[in-house]
């Protein structure tokens, strides 16, 4: 029997009432009110739809929790899913499709953790900004010590200091550059990839040495008797202090 659906705060016509579905043909359904639809433990299916969509904000909340998100797999025998599960945030986050270009798929506001194998198979290191500190690489966050953004530290097992080549014990050690000024375990210490150094070291595509002035780096390797021969990486830049930080482990002590 045809019937009108107005107790749910839906209201439509056309409605073929047959005791265990309902179906709506030829009209939209218009809702006058915040509702609630109680399943009591009940599975609700959508099927033969070609799409379901929604122009407005769609949550999965039960309470102050929330229940798992499943996708099921597109083969195989569909009864496979993966599942997304979101534990305690201290704020909202964001996963952004794509960001600012197409060029980029994804972007997530927010510290992972990947806790498996994962293989990544084109891992593209752009040359960073003008900024002091701007990182694009391996970053580490631990060691007590103030930095500054910019700047170069070597590592001495528990404390960030300026690195200097001018001795064995500055120079040939663990090293990084400073992401910003604070604390090294707070701000974070790049240890390869490409970084803006707080000073220009040279010609783009000069090799970088680690400088006899501490914290910084120079196209010139050092000549003094005792100072420290090491290679850190490339000069990106002619003006701006980019470079591509990729500290040599090895290194020469001038006679």
């Amino acid at each position: 029997m045809a019937q009108q659906l107005n107790g749910f705060g839906f209201q439509t016509k056309n409605v073929t009432d047959t005791d265990t579905n309902t179906n709506i043909a030829n009209t939209n359904l218009t809702q006058d009110a915040a509702r609630i639809l109680t399943g009591g433990s009940n599975k609700l299916t959508f099927t033969g739809q070609s799409e379901v969509e929604t122009n407005s904000v769609f949550s999965f909340k039960n309470g102050t929790s929330a229940n798992d998100v499943r996708l099921y797999e597109a083969s195989g025998s569909g009864n496979s899913y993966v599942s997304l599960t979101i534990d305690a945030l201290a704020a909202n986050r964001t996963i952004k499709f794509p960001i600012t270009d197409d060029t980029t798929l994804a972007g997530l506001d927010c510290r992972q953790t990947f806790l498996k194998r994962n293989i990544i198979n084109k891992r593209e290191f752009v040359i960073t900004g003008t900024t002091d500190g701007e990182a694009v690489g391996d970053i580490v966050h631990f060691g007590t010590g103030s930095v500054i953004k910019g700047r170069g530290y070597y590592w001495n097992g528990s404390a960030w200091a300026y690195w200097d080549a001018s001795a064995v014990a500055t120079a040939s050690t663990f090293i990084g550059v400073a992401l910003d000024t604070g604390t090294a375990s707070t701000v974070g210490m790049c240890i390869r990839g490409m970084v803006t150094m707080s000073t220009d070291a040279g010609t783009a595509g000069d090799v970088l040495f680690m400088s006899e002035t501490a914290g910084q780096g120079t196209d010139t390797a050092p000549t003094a008797s005792g100072a420290i021969v090491r290679c850190i990486g490339y000069v990106m830049d002619s003006t701006n202090g980019q470079v591509f930080f990729n500290p040599d482990g090895t290194w020469v002590e001038n006679a």
